[in-house]
C-alpha cells in the first residue's frame, strides 16, 4: 500500500461537551474536566463535527482558526485515526494527555514485554500499562508489523506490505503511544519497569480507575449481569450431614483474651508444629468460629446481607474455608468444608493424590520439614463479587483475603497457636481434587495452622 498518510479525528469515547450559563464550554469525561472557554461559532461547529464522527484536518481547518484541534490532540481528548490511500490503518486512543514530545522509535524497534493484543469489537487493540495511548489496529498489515516487532525489527525490515513512509509513521506513533520497549533505555539497576511481571502490571492497572475505565460504565458497582443471571445466594446449602462443632463463649473470651495491643505486637508467622500435641477438634472449631462464622443476617429490599468477623465489600462474603487436615485430634485426615452459617464441618470427597500434591507443593514453597497440621484453603465464589462489581472484582477478592488473614493471625495469636499465611498455592490442583469448576470457585489463599512446640494444652 502506498500513498499519502491522512489523519482523521474524533472526540475520545465517553467525552461530553457542557456549556455553562456564562457560555463557556467544558469537555467532561468524569472525573476529568477540560475548560475550553468561550468558543466562536466556527469552533463550536468544529466541536460538533468531532463529536459526530471522524473528520479530516481540511474540513476542521476551515472552522478552527485558533488551534482548538491541536490543543485537544495534545491534551488527550481526540482519537486520531491514521489512513493511507483512504483506508484506515490504526487509531491512537488516548488514555491521558500525551504532550507534544515525540520520542524517536528505537532501532531496532521492539514491543514492550508488557504489551497485550486483545480483541475488541472485532478488531485487535495493542495496549501497554502506563502507555499514553492504546492502539486499535484496523488493517491486517498493521497487525503483521506488530507481530514482527515482538522480536525486534528495523524499519527497513517492515516495509514489505506497506509503503516505507507509512511504516515510518506507524513506528513513530507506536513510540509516541508508549508501547515499544522502554527498558533498554534504563540502567540495569533501574527496577521501575523491570520489577513488574507482565500479568501483575496488567492486573494492577486494569483494576484501578484510569484512562481505560469509566466509573459506573465499565468499573465499579455496575451490576452488569442484572437481568441476565440471578446473583449467587449469600450462603451455600449444606452438602449433607456434617460434624457439629464446639461454639466458644465469646463473652468469656472478651474477659480472658489478651488485649488487642498484645495480640498485635505478639503476632508472628510460625512454621514449626508440635505433632506430639496436635490441634484438637475443639481448638479448630474455636478458631473457625472466631474467624469466619456468620454473626448476622439482614434483609434489605429482598436481598439478604451477612455479617462476619471481617469486612467484605458490599457484604459479599464470597470466601469459603476448606481445612485440609493432616493431624487434628478428633478428626480424620482429609479435606473438609467449613459451613460458616451452621458452624459445621462437611467432609469433601476429594482425590487423595491431588491433596498430597497440594500439601507437598505448600511444604516445598515454605521450606519446612513437615506440613502444617491444618492447611486452610481459602476459596472464592467469584460470582458473589463479580456479578455486582466490574473491573476490580478480583482485586476486591484479594483484599478480602488479606483482611481474613489478619483476623486469622490475631485469633491464632490469642489462642497461642502457630499460624502463617502463604503467598501462593495451586488452584488447578484444588479443582482436580474436588471437581469444582475453577472459574466458578477457586482457591485464592492458603493459611497454615498448628500447635506451637511446647504448646499449652489448657484450651484443648
Amino acid at each position: 500500500m502506498s500513498g499519502a498518510v491522512a489523519e482523521l479525528f474524533t472526540l475520545r469515547t465517553g467525552v461530553h461537551a457542557a456549556t455553562s450559563e456564562s457560555g463557556r464550554v467544558h469537555l467532561v469525561r468524569w472525573p476529568r474536566v477540560e475548560p475550553l472557554g468561550a468558543l466562536s461559532p466556527e469552533q463550536r461547529s468544529a466541536l460538533d463535527r468531532l463529536s459526530g464522527g471522524r473528520c479530516g484536518l481540511e474540513e476542521l481547518d476551515e472552522l478552527d482558526g485558533t488551534g482548538l484541534v491541536d490543543r485537544l490532540r495534545h491534551t488527550g481528548w481526540l482519537r486520531v485515526t491514521v489512513a493511507a490511500s483512504g483506508a484506515p490503518l490504526y487509531t491512537l486512543e488516548p488514555l491521558r494527555a500525551p504532550g507534544r514530545d515525540r520520542p524517536a522509535p528505537p532501532s531496532p524497534a521492539r514491543l514492550s514485554r508488557h504489551a497485550v493484543l486483545a480483541p475488541d469489537a472485532g478488531e485487535l487493540v495493542l495496549a501497554v500499562p502506563g502507555a499514553a495511548h492504546d492502539v486499535r489496529l484496523h488493517d491486517p498489515r498493521a497487525v503483521a508489523i506488530v507481530s514482527r516487532l515482538a522480536g525486534g525489527a528495523d524499519a527497513a525490515e517492515l516495509d514489505k506490505d506497506l509503503d516505507a513512509a507509512v511504516v515510518g509513521r506507524f513506528l513513530d506513533d507506536l513510540a509516541h503511544a508508549g508501547v515499544l520497549d522502554a527498558e533498554a533505555d534504563h540502567a540495569p539497576d533501574d527496577l521501575r519497569l523491570r520489577q513488574w511481571s507482565p500479568h501483575e502490571l496488567w492486573f494492577h492497572t486494569h483494576s484501578r480507575l484510569g484512562g481505560r475505565r469509566t466509573l459506573g460504565e465499565d468499573i465499579g458497582k455496575t451490576a452488569r449481569f442484572e437481568g441476565v443471571a440471578d446473583p449467587l445466594p449469600p450462603l451455600r446449602r449444606p452438602a449433607g450431614p456434617g460434624i457439629e462443632l464446639y461454639r466458644p463463649d465469646l463473652d468469656a473470651l472478651r474477659a480472658t483474651d489478651p488485649p488487642l495491643t498484645a495480640v498485635l505486637e505478639d503476632r508472628t508467622s510460625e512454621r514449626a508444629y508440635d505433632d506430639e500435641h496436635p490441634l484438637s477438634e475443639r481448638q479448630l472449631a474455636e478458631f473457625l468460629y472466631r474467624c469466619a462464622s456468620t454473626r448476622a443476617k439482614v434483609k434489605q429490599d429482598g436481598t439478604e446481607f451477612l455479617g462476619r468477623p471481617y469486612p467484605s465489600g458490599g457484604a459479599s462474603y464470597e470466601l469459603e474455608l476448606y481445612p485440609l487436615v493432616r493431624r487434628v485430634d478428633g478428626l480424620d485426615p482429609g479435606l473438609y468444608r467449613y459451613d460458616q452459617d451452621g458452624h459445621r464441618l462437611e467432609r469433601v470427597a476429594a482425590d487423595p493424590a491431588a491433596l498430597r500434591r497440594i500439601t507437598g507443593v505448600n511444604q516445598a514453597l515454605q521450606g519446612i520439614p513437615a506440613p502444617p497440621q491444618v492447611l486452610m484453603l481459602v476459596t472464592a465464589r467469584f460470582g458473589r463479587v463479580m456479578w455486582k462489581y466490574e473491573a476490580f472484582g478480583y482485586a476486591l477478592i484479594l483484599k478480602h483475603v488479606g483482611v481474613l488473614f489478619q483476623v486469622m493471625y490475631l485469633a491464632a495469636t490469642a489462642m497461642g497457636l502457630a499460624a502463617c499465611a502463604v503467598g501462593t498455592g495451586d488452584s488447578e490442583e484444588f479443582a482436580a481434587a474436588t471437581g469444582i469448576d475453577p472459574l466458578a470457585e477457586g482457591t485464592v489463599g492458603e493459611f497454615m495452622l498448628g500447635t506451637r512446640p511446647g504448646t499449652d494444652r489448657s484450651r484443648a
